[in-house]
């Protein structure tokens, strides 16, 4: 863990590992990696599960792998040949700046002429009227018009800087006010790039937890919107333990860790909260902090004894705890893993057994908050009595748990960039998805944000890779959101886009943005979580990195 990927690597051994992509696929969380083999032939890059590629960070565990490709030959090599493509095109104002130019030297010569021709004609000295349409001319061509729209974008540059836009090319200024599509990446720029709890299944009822990002401040509310009593759900109770004790992640207030006494009021509204360790984790961590429950105060009344690290193929986490001296574990992993090692459930303070039946009513409801794009994990306990906790088996541990309940998470779209997403629309602009995520994901998203998903809607990347370019860019009139992209089909939906006539803005921040970042009509690149190639291929940066301030800026 920690180490960077040198080269393209097919796995023969994985333990645990995980890698994060964001760079090259935009995906907001590491990807757990196998060695397995992939039956087919066409797989999308952000699904190459046995697959390590060069620029990415491990984040969890080991593996080995052989080096098939170095160089240009990797991912980020063949991403760095598609900016070798990328020719730059004039901006509308240089086109139109360069035919104002044309219009005026053929006016002042042709008016010239016909001034020397009449004097000429009228009896005066031919050498007398050469001087006067020189002089004429001289007069009439605007030589002060370069300096004068210079000064004007300057003054824009000056108010985009107040708006947390950083000009890098002037052209862009006018560029961005003549945007007829704005292309966003989803991840950190749409959203906000923190997973956040918003459903919980316990006590078999719905609960809605609202606040969001990292901020510890939320709300538990039933389905009417009546605010629940949550210390009197020891269901409730023992799930929101679960998720603080079950856990590997910290809660970070202004960048720095700190136990759960000493991080001083909440009602700042200046604090940063961050997370160190996986989104997941430090989502659930999060959904404990709401309710005043913080893992470094509950595990000094509760220290861990013992820990079964997550793992791919086992897909569940449990840890062993000692209180008053009797052991607890708790569990976290998949529903369908979670829900075969349970035999009771949790309701109203009493264990009631887990029949059959309520295990498939339970799947059917982790298929409804998966439906709604939501990342669903279960936590179930189980008490182990006083005893050795080193005698304790694994199997034996994870044995008939008592389940608690669903958690369901997302990462939710910034509230300022939905008004965002409506005001590009009311003033004619076309708003795009462009994400390496999931379909069911994007579309979620984009269903909450407001944009719309009439006709074709949707294109994943397989069906873009079936597309010639005359039919992407007859579709792409019609087509909201991409999902399931890579860096080069980015780049065909920008070409294919101003093939259609469109003035094209393209955001992005990872390398993989940057191929269709620098052949927009302008680019934009993120200030905060941007990397330095993309902000180099950019015209424009976002300080802020949210799409509300690409509208802003238009204005």
């Amino acid at each position: 863990a920690g180490d960077k990927v040198e080269a393209d690597a097919r796995l023969v051994e994985s333990h645990n590992l995980e890698i994060e992509e964001a760079l090259l696929t935009g995906e907001a969380y590491p990807v757990p990696k196998s060695a397995a083999a992939i039956d087919r032939s066409s797989v999308p890059l952000g699904d190459r599960r046995n697959m390590a590629h060069l620029g990415t960070a491990v984040t969890k565990g080991r593996g080995k792998g052989i080096v098939v490709a170095t160089g240009m030959e990797t991912e980020m090599g063949q991403i760095a040949a598609l900016m070798e493509t990328v020719q730059r095109e004039e901006t509308p104002l240089q086109k139109r700046l360069a035919q104002l130019g044309a219009w005026l030297a053929a006016s002042c010569l042709l008016i010239c002429a016909l001034i020397m021709v009449t004097g000429v004609w009228r009896g005066e000295p031919l050498y007398q009227m050469f001087l006067a349409g020189v002089s004429l001319a001289v007069a009439a061509i605007p030589e002060g018009l370069p300096a004068i729209v210079t000064v004007a974008l300057a003054i824009g540059v000056q108010k985009m800087v107040r708006r947390q836009s950083i000009v890098r090319k002037l052209p862009a200024v006018e560029t961005l006010g003549c945007a007829t599509v704005i292309c966003s990446d989803k991840t950190g720029t749409l959203t906000q790039n923190q997973m956040t709890v918003k459903e919980v299944y316990c006590e078999e009822r719905w609960i809605t937890v609202t606040g969001d990002g990292y901020e510890p401040r939320g709300q538990f509310l039933d389905r009417e919107g009546a605010e629940l009593p949550v210390k009197r759900m020891q269901g409730l109770v023992y799930l929101l333990k679960a998720a603080a004790l079950c856990n590997n992640s910290s809660l970070a207030r202004d960048g720095i860790s700190l136990g759960g006494l000493f991080r001083g009021s909440l009602k700042s509204r200046e604090i940063q909260w961050s997370i160190t360790g996986d989104p997941t984790e430090g989502a659930l961590l999060v959904l404990g902090a709401k309710a005043n429950y913080w893992r470094e105060v509950l595990e000094r009344e509760e220290p861990r004894v013992r820990e079964f690290p997550f793992d791919p193929e086992r897909k569940r986490m449990t840890v062993i705890t000692k209180r008053e001296g009797e052991l607890y574990a708790y569990t976290k992993g998949a529903p369908d893993v979670i829900l075969d090692l349970c035999s009771g459930l949790l309701v109203g303070g009493r264990v009631l057994p887990l029949t059959q039946e309520k295990k498939e009513e339970l799947l059917k409801h982790n298929e409804a908050m998966a439906q709604k794009a939501l990342r669903v994990i279960a936590l179930a306990y189980k008490p182990l009595g006083a005893g050795a906790e080193a005698a304790l088996a694994e199997e034996a541990v994870e044995r008939d748990l008592i389940f608690l309940g669903l958690v369901g998470m997302i990462d939710p779209p910034r509230p300022a960039a939905i008004k965002a997403v409506q005001m590009c629309r009311s003033a004619g602009i076309k708003p795009v998805m462009i994400t390496g995520d999931h379909q069911a994901t994007a579309e979620a998203i984009a269903r909450e944000m407001g944009f719309p998903l009439q006709g074709k809607g949707v294109l994943t990347g397989a069906e873009l890779d079936r597309l010639s370019d005359e039919e992407l860019a007859s579709l792409a009139e019609e087509v909201t959101v991409y999902a399931r992209v890579s860096p080069k089909h980015k780049l065909r939906i920008v070409r294919a886009l101003k093939q259609r006539g469109h003035v094209v803005a393209m955001t992005g921040d990872g390398v993989n943005d940057a191929p269709a970042v620098k052949e927009a009509d302008i680019g934009i690149a993120m200030g905060k979580s941007g990397t330095e190639v993309t902000k180099e291929a950019s015209a424009m940066i976002l300080m802020d990195d949210n799409f509300a301030s690409i509208v802003a800026a238009v204005e």
